[in-house]
């Protein structure tokens, strides 16, 4: 392994130093030796908690590693609350198919008012969730990222 990886896992060793305990709980045991004994021991890097973490000077390296990070261990909730609200829109979808090209009632006589219910779009309240400092911390990482690598 080369200094730079080296170099930016000494990088996320320092980062866990700020996380709260629930994240760091959810990386398996293996991840984190792996960072603790393959990190750069001469490579000094300390977090300025004056500065923004976006404006932070982390390698790309780092900043890959925290995506990944971000996207296979802490954003489990999100992916499921999503995953969740896609099967229940696909399923109240397919039903209203089900129901406007159902063969038997394809040919009944329907009076217009039937009709003109079903051309206007149904609307919904979604409820707006306040997120959490933190969520909305790695999401702000996690879109920096998305961003500088996209260059």
């Amino acid at each position: 392994m080369n200094n730079r990886y080296r170099e930016a896992l000494t990088e996320i060793d320092e980062i866990f130093n700020y996380l709260p305990e629930e994240y760091e709980e959810q990386i398996p045991n293996g991840v984190r030796n792996f960072i603790r004994q393959n990190k750069s021991q001469e490579y000094v890097f300390e977090i300025d908690e004056n500065i923004p973490f976006e404006n932070q000077a982390l390698r790309k390296e780092t900043k890959s590693f925290i995506a990944v990070l971000l996207l296979k261990y802490w954003d489990t909730e999100n992916k499921k609350q999503l995953f969740e609200n896609y099967m229940q829109n696909e399923k109240k979808y397919q039903d209203e198919l089900r129901q406007k090209y159902n063969v038997e009632n394809m040919f009944k006589n329907n009076n217009s008012d039937e009709r003109e219910e079903e051309t206007h779009t149904k609307l919904e309240m979604i409820e707006y969730k306040k997120e959490a400092g933190i969520v909305k911390f790695f999401k702000n990482i996690f879109n920096f990222i998305k961003k500088n690598l996209a260059k």
